[in-house]
């Protein structure tokens, strides 16, 4: 009622540079923010619905009036100082975080999050705005309902609501210097002490995502604004300065991520034929070199941000490449993609082997072993993404094996040199155990992702290196799973035993592999009986996928057929 008032009888009357219409638009804001993190889900819904209608009352009277501003920078009938419009936004942000907090209920969370930009929306026609306060409101909504894996029917979230917003505002502009700043000097929340210092990963994601939302509010054609845009950040990653160069590369492999959700919203195809040309033209040409340089720099460097960022960059452009192949126009030849597979096989071989400089303490030793296994693990899964499309076929299967023969040799020096046994397992406290652990669990993670290369046929020593590697995983199950709460490595070992007793146990053997199968049941038994562990849906659904595992049931039908449906209901839970 304030705002409808405000609109009908009060729009000319102002005090302060803010009309009585806008002060109780901006105050019914207020009180939605203060109160957002004590309410329920309805309470949140009406809230958000009130922001909207009195965001719309204020945008009808705006176009009623004689003089009415359409964005940032232009005069207003309403406000003419720019903190009152981004005052308002920065309570529309709160709101959204509260909303974001409560994921009970997509579908009501979606339409609370549109309610608030439409207020947002509204707001920005009628008054005076900052692009930091509209991007403001975007760094609170949770990144699922963005990026094209919202749990909506069409998985577009809360997507058309920003582009909209974005285009109304003339946002695109704002984000090539966002974009800028962040390259060149890093964070911009860390100037800020009213909001946590974002990471470089959130803030290149975050960057992303804007740079998909505001180019494409303006056109779906691919222009020379955006691919100016891309090959600016590939030129970026050969920057001298790594801090800087490993940024660049942190935003490139976002990008590719956020363009790999977004493959099945037919809006975004000016973005997948945007990065066909900078794969082609900027990245395989320039910036390879520089990604696998940085990759093999890992012994060396152990855990830098230019190796972390390097092994995550070439696993997300590989793994773009089923978001290419369903995009319209031509696709990218076989010939550069067995360009990335070259490459990624090389990696592969070269991280899975032990590092070649000694650490003169053995906990430093492990901290390389650690980032050399977590960077196998992405190379792995961005070969499998690439191997249908390349030609030496031979050489990856050769990777593959070599791969998976080099890196149990890695586990077992762990296993016996350095970790403690498993009838011994290590205090949840021993923070050196921890760390031990969490190379394992890399380790594991490597194998199972190794084992997903499709159609590669293991040599002799890499199927009994995968023998050694499965009674690993079974044999550090139950350590693992007592060694603190980390519930991510008991998931990493049982995964890798999925995998390798897909590898291990021929297809359909005569006799059901009874003994193997009470070994599986015993250690997993073990591993999940705390807890901690009981509603946890992933470790139960792997738990389940290894126990009745098809290849555990011999060449019984009914059997196999039964460890089917179970290992996928569970996978599906």
């Amino acid at each position: 009622r304030g705002a409808d008032g405000g609109a009908s009888g009060e729009s000319s009357v102002q005090t302060g540079g803010e009309s009585a219409a806008f002060r109780r638009v901006k105050c019914l804001a207020a009180a939605a923010a203060k109160n957002a993190f004590a309410s329920n889900v309805a309470g949140l819904s009406a809230a958000c619905a009130i922001l909207a209608s009195a965001g719309a009352a204020l945008g009808s009277a705006s176009n009623g009036s004689a003089t009415t501003g359409t964005n940032a920078g232009s005069s207003s009938t309403y406000v003419t100082a720019v903190t009152a419009g981004d005052a308002f936004l920065a309570h529309v942000a709160d709101v959204v975080e509260a909303v974001a907090r409560k994921r009970g209920d997509p579908e009501a969370q979606t339409a609370q999050i549109n309610d608030a930009v439409a207020a947002a929306r509204a707001v920005t026609r009628a008054v005076t705005c900052t692009p930091g306060a509209v991007r403001a409101v975007l760094s609170r909504v949770p990144v699922y309902l963005l990026d094209g894996s919202s749990p909506d029917a069409d998985g577009v979230g809360v997507r058309p609501g920003f582009v909209a917003l974005f285009a109304d505002f003339e946002f695109a502009d704002s984000v090539g210097r966002f974009t800028r700043s962040f390259l060149a000097t890093g964070s911009e929340s860390a100037g800020s002490t009213s909001r946590p210092v974002k990471s470089a990963d959130d803030e290149a994601l975050e960057l992303a995502l804007m740079f998909t939302l505001a180019a494409g509010s303006s056109s779906n054609d691919v222009t020379a604004a955006v691919t100016a845009h891309l090959a600016s950040i590939v030129e970026r990653t050969a920057h001298p300065d790594e801090s800087a160069s490993a940024r660049a590369v942190t935003l490139l492999a976002a990008t590719f991520r956020v363009a790999s959700s977004l493959a099945s919203i037919s809006s975004c195809d000016w973005l997948q034929r945007a990065l066909r040309w900078a794969l082609v033209e900027r990245v395989i040409p320039n910036a390879m070199v520089t990604l696998v340089s940085s990759v093999m720099s890992i012994p060396e460097v152990s855990g830098s941000n230019a190796d972390a960022a390097a092994s995550t960059c070439l696993e997300c452009v590989a793994r773009w490449r089923t978001a290419e192949a369903r995009t319209r126009g031509s696709r990218i030849s076989p010939p550069a993609w067995n360009l990335v597979a070259t490459d990624l096989s090389n990696l592969a071989v070269s991280l899975s082997r032990e590092p070649i400089n000694e650490v003169g303490d053995p906990i430093d030793g492990v901290h390389v072993i650690t980032a050399r296994l977590s960077s196998l693990a992405g190379v792995a899964r961005g070969l499998a993404a690439v191997s249908s499309d390349a030609k030496s076929f031979d050489e990856i299967a050769a990777a593959v094996s070599g791969s998976i023969v080099n890196l149990e040799k890695v586990l077992q020096r762990l296993s016996t040199n350095i970790t403690p046994k498993v009838t011994d397992p290590p205090k949840v406290t021993d923070g050196a155990a921890s760390i031990l652990m969490d190379a394992r669990a890399a380790g594991w993670t490597a194998s199972a992702a190794l084992l997903s290369v499709p159609l590669v046929v293991l040599s002799a020593s890499a199927s009994a290196a995968a023998v050694r590697l499965l009674d690993d995983a079974l044999e550090g199950l139950p350590a693992v799973s007592s060694a603190g709460d980390e519930p991510s490595r008991l998931l990493a070992g049982l995964r890798a035993i999925v995998a390798l007793l897909e590898r291990v146990v021929p297809a359909f053997p005569g006799e059901p592999e009874a003994s193997l199968g009470v070994k599986v049941a015993a250690s997993v038994e073990r591993s999940v009986r705390s807890s901690r562990f009981r509603k946890n849906a992933p470790i139960w659904a792997a738990a389940v996928s290894c126990v009745l595992h098809p290849r555990l049931f011999g060449s019984s039908s009914r059997l196999h057929a039964a460890a089917s449906d179970g290992a996928a209901g569970s996978s599906s839970a």
